[in-house]
C-alpha cells in the first residue's frame, strides 16, 4: 500500500470535476511505492508510467460527497437514482491500461474500459476496479458506492419491485386506489384497463424521466393531468383503430382510422362537446389556425351547424369529419350527406 502522500496526490478535483466517485483505497502491486506516483490526464494514462493508482468517474446518476469524519475518517462519494438506474464507468490512472475487470456489486461484471450498467433493483451496491498495464496492475473498491432508491409514482418500471408502491404496469408505477394514494386516482384506458392510482402533475418538468404529463379520466368523473409514458394512452382527437389504443378507452369511427374521444359529460380542457346529427355525442379537440387538427385528409377544422349524419353542434369549432361536395374532395375516401367518411 502506498502512504497517505500518494493518496493525498490523487487528481481529485479532476476527477470531481469529471463527476468522479469517492471513498476507498487503491491498491497498487507490491514493489510501486509512492516515489513512482506519476499521474496521466485521461481515463488510460501515459504508456510506461507506472500504475501507481486507479480510480473511475460515473455518470447517469446523482453524485453526493459526505465530508470526512473528525475523526479522521475519509470523506466518501455516492451514486444514486431511482431503480432501473444505467450508470456509465470510466477509469483514470495513473499509467496505461490494458485490461479492466470491473464488479457491480449486483453480481453482473465486465472487462470493457467504460462499461454501462443497469442496476435493476432498489437497493445499496459495491463497485469495483481492478486494472493492469504495462506499468503493473491495480485496483479500487467503493463500498456502498451505488444506492438504487425505489422508483416513485409515475416512473418507468420494468417490476413491482422496482416501485416504491410495489405495483408496476405497463411501465408505469402505480398503485392501489385509497387512503394510502399520494396522488390521483384514476380510470386508464388502453393497455391498462384498470383503474390505477397515479402521480399527477401541472406540467412536464413535473413528472419524472420519460415521462408526459397528459389528461387522464379521473375515477369519480372529470379529468386530470398525470405522468405516463408519452404516446402510450393515446389522448383526445389521436387516430385509433381500436378502443385499447385510447387513454379514453373509446375510439369513434370518424376519419380515415378512426379519433380517440369520449362521450360528452365533462369534457377534458382544450376539448368540446360534438352533438353530430347522427345522435352520436363526443368529446373533440378543440381548433383553430394556431391549433390544426391531426395530419388526416377526412379530418379538418370544422364548425358547428351543418347538416347531414355528421354535422354538429358545438360551443366551438372542433376537428370533426372535413366538408366535401364531392368525392374527390376527401382522397381515399367518399362524400356522404356533405361529410368525408366511409
Amino acid at each position: 500500500m502506498y502512504d497517505d502522500r500518494v493518496r493525498a496526490s490523487l487528481p481529485f478535483a479532476i476527477a470531481a470535476g469529471l463527476a468522479a466517485c469517492g471513498d476507498g483505497s487503491a491498491r497498487p502491486d507490491a514493489g510501486v511505492g509512492p516515489d513512482a506516483f506519476n499521474p496521466a490526464d485521461g481515463a488510460h494514462g501515459t504508456d510506461g508510467a507506472p500504475l501507481a493508482w486507479v480510480d473511475f468517474t460515473a455518470t447517469g446518476c446523482a453524485l453526493a460527497e459526505a465530508p470526512a469524519t473528525i475523526d479522521g475518517g475519509a470523506a466518501t462519494v455516492t451514486c444514486s437514482g431511482a431503480a432501473p438506474l444505467t450508470v456509465t464507468f470510466a477509469p483514470i490512472a495513473s499509467g496505461a491500461i490494458d485490461t479492466w475487470a470491473w464488479t457491480f456489486g449486483d453480481g453482473a461484471a465486465s472487462s470493457v474500459a467504460t462499461p454501462s450498467h443497469t442496476y435493476v433493483a432498489p437497493g445499496t451496491y459495491d463497485v469495483m476496479l481492478a486494472a493492469a498495464g504495462p506499468g503493473g496492475s491495480a485496483s479500487l473498491a467503493r463500498p456502498g458506492f451505488l444506492i438504487v432508491t425505489p422508483a416513485p409514482l409515475g416512473a418507468s418500471c420494468d417490476a413491482g419491485a422496482q416501485c416504491a408502491s410495489g405495483s408496476c404496469a405497463h411501465d408505469l408505477c402505480v398503485a392501489a386506489c385509497g387512503a394510502g394514494c399520494t396522488g390521483a386516482c384514476a380510470q386508464l384506458g388502453g393497455a391498462w384497463d384498470a383503474t390505477e392510482c397515479v402521480a399527477t402533475c401541472d406540467a412536464p418538468g413535473d413528472c419524472p424521466t420519460g415521462r408526459a404529463c397528459e389528461p387522464v379520466a379521473a375515477a369519480g368523473g372529470g379529468w386530470i393531468s398525470a405522468c405516463v409514458p408519452p404516446g402510450a394512452l393515446a389522448p383526445i382527437g389521436a387516430a385509433c383503430t381500436a378502443a385499447s389504443s385510447c387513454a379514453t378507452g373509446d375510439c369513434l369511427a370518424i376519419g380515415a382510422r378512426g379519433a380517440c374521444t369520449v362521450a360528452c359529460g365533462a369534457c377534458p380542457a382544450d376539448t368540446a362537446c360534438a352533438v353530430f346529427g347522427n345522435g352520436t355525442t363526443a368529446c373533440l379537440p378543440s381548433c383553430d389556425a394556431q391549433h390544426p387538427c391531426r395530419d388526416d385528409p377526412w379530418i379538418a377544422c370544422e364548425s358547428s351547424g351543418a347538416s347531414g349524419p355528421w354535422g354538429f353542434t358545438a360551443s366551438t369549432d372542433v376537428c370533426a369529419p372535413k366538408s366535401c361536395s364531392a368525392p374527390s374532395d376527401s382522397p381515399g375516401g367518399t362524400c356522404t350527406a356533405g361529410h368525408c367518411g366511409p
